[in-house]
């Protein structure tokens, strides 16, 4: 992996930052590029040329440039995308700009790659405890609030794994195990699962990530 300088998207938002790795572009989703998201479906495509799309389930939609999950705290309501986008990584770097409608009641959960805790990432707090969990869980302050968008990033080089907010480093992880991406739905955005069914039988309302999502670009 290599470093290089961010730049601007299609819809003005900033991803950048040049100590931040990226190199070897696994996914890129845009829904505010009309390659990306042409203006109707479900299928959110993937931009770097690699096939990983997304597909919107339940009420999910795309709106003002992003994919929206709506304000509504239930188990239908989330975003997968093709395993491949992560699955078997140990060095990556994982970019989402990220709006929160507001905290849900228990977590906030807006990556996980399979149960058991498997590349899981959410808020707690809420809006100030940012948590990780890939086979050991791992807290730190990072400090967001509704209804104001921002870029959350995390590059994993070795065992360390360190995490920014705006570009801005905020704290590092140890953590070296590799991405896991289970049976099932693969990548969730949104929901956090307590089972790999391709079901809801796993999801639990009070977890689901009220918010949605701008670009979304995953680095090996």
């Amino acid at each position: 992996m290599g470093v290089n300088i961010g730049n601007t998207s299609s819809a003005g938002y900033f991803i950048g930052g040049d100590e931040i790795v990226r190199d070897d572009l696994q996914l890129h989703l845009d829904p505010s590029d009309l390659d990306s998201y042409p203006g109707g479906g479900t299928t959110v495509y993937d931009i770097s040329g690699k096939g990983n799309h997304a597909t919107l389930r339940g009420s999910a939609t795309v709106a003002d440039g992003y994919m929206d999950l709506t304000s509504t705290a239930n188990v239908t309501d989330f975003v997968t995308i093709y395993d491949n986008a992560l699955d078997g990584f140990g060095d990556f770097t994982i970019e989402l700009w990220l709006y929160m409608h507001t905290a849900n009641s228990s977590l906030d959960a807006f990556l996980q790659t399979g149960s058991g805790n498997d590349f899981l990432w959410y808020f707690d707090g809420p809006y100030t405890q940012l948590k990780f969990a890939n086979t050991a869980s791992t807290t730190i302050t990072y400090n967001t609030s509704a209804t104001t968008p921002f870029l959350f990033s995390a590059t994993r080089f070795s065992t360390t794994i360190t995490v920014y907010k705006n570009n801005v480093r905020v704290d590092t992880i140890t953590n070296g195990t590799a991405i896991n991406v289970a049976s099932g739905w693969g990548i969730v955005l949104g929901q956090e699962l307590d089972n790999n069914n391709s079901d809801t039988s796993g999801f639990n309302s009070a977890q689901k990530f009220l918010g949605k999502y701008g670009p979304i670009r995953f680095y090996n």
